[in-house]
């Protein structure tokens, strides 16, 4: 049943938009920045401002408080080599009252949101306070995963030695070290779910919804995976790492037009459908046998070089002094050039500093997926045995990931027939990889449905 959707607004739409026509910084305004711009954390605190949380909590009935915590965290070092302190950076929006808050994390009442690659917690601001509004009784807290954003940066060194050899384990045409590439994936994703396990003890949090976008999408299987005690509910962004080199033998724009429904985005009942209506008849007749012909991403030859000898792009930020800021607005203001332009500066200033901090987390990229970002241990071969929760795959209708896969994860899911592990797929309308940021309320609609759906 198609219903229409009620796009919740947030204090970053409210603004009108209009889309900013300048291309990029000049370089002048680039050597200013460079020189006198305001610091990561200060980039990020113009971010947050703009959510009416923030800005003007009073809006909320000041039902809510924010901080912006840097939580001190325990990792074992054969999971993090290094003999420096460790915390991972958090933006928390909790109920007014230490009791409140406790009250709804003994309830299973908490959403955890994971950036994607290169990016941290700000990127999330326009959903934080239609997701607030959606989930009064709820705690909501956005983390910058270890060696991202303002979270500790240690030096990353897990070993790769002959990992560029291969794409993926346990292909039958290339691999001639799958315990290599093994160790290392499983090294690299240990990583990243110890340190949010660290963290889910120092907040003393029982259990709580998991959200990952992008990588972040990944690396939240990964902890779902090894932790399914803690994790109530996933929810996977426009996750990479989910193909296994094959698609179905579908063409993907029609394949998608099945799921835009005049722009509108299902609106799941609360108690659900039947099980086998769980995704509509689209799913249910889906042929598992014409999960054959490969998937082609065309590669460069230079940028599958400079991938295997896991050089950062973000070396190139670094180390382009005064011509950083205007480097990452030819991207930035792209990106963000139809938001009110106090979001927009904010944005590429954020993710200026974001981008050009010191080198850490972002090196595991090339560990965790080969050339093309085909994931070297894929997700689709392991949610049937590993994944214990419902779950939600949403993607852009001009997503660059694979949505397929994200469909096909969803029907292996659904067709283990227990209604504890269902699982929903979902193709948002008017947005691409950015899901949560180019179509912000249809996206919070489908978080906050599937949230409140009843196991």
């Amino acid at each position: 049943m198609t219903s229409t959707v009620t796009p919740t607004t947030s204090a970053a739409e409210s603004t009108t938009r209009t889309k900013q026509e300048r291309p990029s910084l000049t370089y002048k305004e680039a050597f200013r920045q460079y020189l006198y711009g305001p610091s990561q954390q200060e980039s990020e605190q113009m971010v947050l401002n703009q959510t009416q949380l923030v800005s003007n909590p009073a809006h909320f009935d000041n039902h809510f408080r924010t901080s912006i915590n840097d939580v001190p965290i325990t990792v074992a070092k054969e999971y993090v080599h290094t003999n420096q302190p460790l915390h991972l950076h958090e933006f928390a929006i909790e109920q007014a009252s230490p009791a409140l808050t406790q009250n709804a994390s003994d309830n299973g009442n908490v959403l955890v949101m994971m950036h994607g690659y290169g990016a941290g917690l700000g990127f999330f601001y326009k959903n934080f306070d239609g997701l607030s509004a959606g989930l009064r009784d709820w705690n909501i807290y956005a983390l910058d995963w270890l060696g991202y954003g303002l979270s500790s940066r240690p030096k990353f060194t897990i070993q790769t030695a002959k990992m560029s050899e291969t794409r993926q384990a346990g292909s039958a045409t290339t691999d001639t070290n799958s315990e290599t590439i093994i160790k290392a994936v499983e090294e690299t994703e240990n990583w990243f779910v110890e340190s949010l396990e660290a963290w889910r003890q120092a907040k003393n949090i029982k259990t709580f919804t998991l959200m990952g976008h992008s990588m972040g999408g990944y690396l939240a299987a990964a902890y779902a995976f090894k932790y399914p005690e803690n994790v109530n509910k996933l929810i996977m962004v426009s996750p990479a790492g989910v193909e296994t080199g094959y698609t179905p033998d579908l063409d993907e724009s029609s394949f998608l037009s099945l799921f835009r429904k005049d722009s509108q985005v299902e609106e799941i009942k609360e108690k659900g459908p039947e099980l086998q209506e769980e995704l509509g008849p689209n799913l249910n007749a889906y042929d598992e046998s014409k999960y054959q012909e490969p998937a082609r991403r065309n590669v460069g030859k230079l940028f599958t070089y400079l991938w295997n000898k896991h050089i950062s792009p973000f070396a190139l930020v670094r180390n382009s002094s005064f011509f950083g800021p205007k480097l990452v607005s030819n991207w930035s203001y792209w990106r963000f050039g139809r938001f009110p332009e106090a979001e927009r500066e904010a944005m590429h200033m954020y993710s200026y500093r974001t981008f050009g901090a010191r080198p850490s987390g972002e090196y595991a990229i090339t560990r965790i997926l080969a050339p093309g970002a085909l994931a070297r241990m894929p997700l689709l071969t392991r949610v049937q045995d590993k994944l214990k929760c419902p779950s939600v795959w949403i993607y852009g209708d001009n997503d660059w990931m694979h949505a397929p896969s994200g469909f096909e994860a969803a029907n292996i899911m659904n067709r283990i027939g227990r209604r504890d592990l269902f699982a929903e797929f979902h193709v948002v309308p008017k947005a691409g990889h950015h899901v949560y940021l180019d179509n912000v309320g249809k996206f919070n609609n489908v978080v906050l449905n599937f949230i409140k759906r009843k196991v």
